[in-house]
């Protein structure tokens, strides 16, 4: 389901949101964000059933789409969209922009 809504999402539309991200990563993480920092990934003694922390800023918008836009399986597309859009890992090619969304919000 998150690959359909990835599909229909309009980015152009979410420039705000995109912009809140980008202010985020330049107050929490001024010399770039990774998406895994390796100093904070859990010990294999711990077990793996532990969560890789996300990077601060992301963390905060995240939290912040939520409050938006009350729908988790349409956040998790908007994330992946926009860290898709930012670089952070390449495009889907399964995924084709289309006018559907438009019509939804």
């Amino acid at each position: 389901m998150i690959n359909i809504f990835s599909q229909v999402i309009d980015l152009d539309l979410h420039a705000p949101d995109m912009e809140l991200l980008r202010k985020l990563i330049d107050i929490h993480h001024p010399q770039g964000m990774d998406l895994i920092d390796e100093r904070n990934l859990p010990n294999d003694e711990k077990g793996s059933q532990e969560r890789v922390p996300l990077p601060k800023a992301l963390e905060e918008w995240v939290k912040a789409m939520s409050r938006k836009y009350h729908d988790r399986r349409f956040v998790l597309a908007l994330t992946r969209k926009v860290l898709e859009r930012m670089g952070y890992f390449p495009r889907d090619p399964d995924d084709a922009p289309g006018p559907v969304y438009r019509g939804i919000h």
